[in-house]
């Protein structure tokens, strides 16, 4: 199961909840370390609110603009926390913005609760109650560039000490470069991965 991003949090998150099922995992630049990839923009995103009026405001500014995947990057970190909130903390009585965000906007105040919920979904806070079905893995490669524009090196290292710690085997890799124009490395990726589909598909052979 390999991918970037968000979708790299996704593929280390469903290995190692269903390891019976997805047993390769590729995680490139996976969201961890939530103190550092998300709380790093609350100052940004509280300025933001404040400025259109709150949540639901921001939003139907947002997609009233005529070209919104052409957002600034402000907008982007705004849009993508309250997506976040959605995920880690939903409040569904609160129709059009549906979750609530584990800051104050007036004085960006972490909100401790609801802060709590969303570390609950942190893979660095995840993978030492799941070492179990970490160690059922076949193959688990964590990649990230040195220079992540998102602090995404942090967590994967601080994961990887964790497997390490627990004689977890894994591999934890990182190259010269940042969160985006990282389609390169997939060769490498792949390349490392290939004999363990190799010995896995010779197993069914046999």
């Amino acid at each position: 199961f390999p991918s970037h991003d968000i979708g790299g949090y996704g593929a280390l998150m469903i290995s190692m909840l269903r390891p019976q099922f997805f047993g390769y995992c590729i995680a490139s630049a996976a969201d961890s370390a939530f103190e550092l990839s998300m709380a790093g923009a609350f100052p940004t995103v509280a300025m933001k609110l404040k400025k259109y009026g709150g949540e639901e405001a921001f939003l139907n500014y947002f997609f009233s603009q005529p070209r919104p995947e052409k957002c600034s990057k402000d907008d982007f970190l705004t849009l993508m926390t309250i997506a976040m909130g959605t995920c880690y903390s939903p409040d569904p009585a609160r129709k059009g913005v549906w979750c609530q965000l584990p800051f104050e906007q007036d004085t960006c105040t972490i909100r401790e609760e609801i802060w709590n919920e969303w570390l609950r979904h942190d893979p660095v806070h995840m993978v030492p109650n799941h070492l179990k079905e970490l160690s059922q893995l076949r193959w688990l490669h964590l990649d990230c560039g040195t220079e992540d524009e998102f602090s995404a090196q942090f967590g994967h290292r601080r994961i990887a000490a964790i497997l390490r710690q627990n004689n977890i085997e894994h591999l934890s890799s990182e190259f010269q470069g940042g969160h985006s124009g990282t389609s390169f490395r997939w060769q490498h990726r792949f390349t490392e991965l290939a004999p363990f589909l190799r010995s896995f598909s010779a197993c069914y052979r046999d």
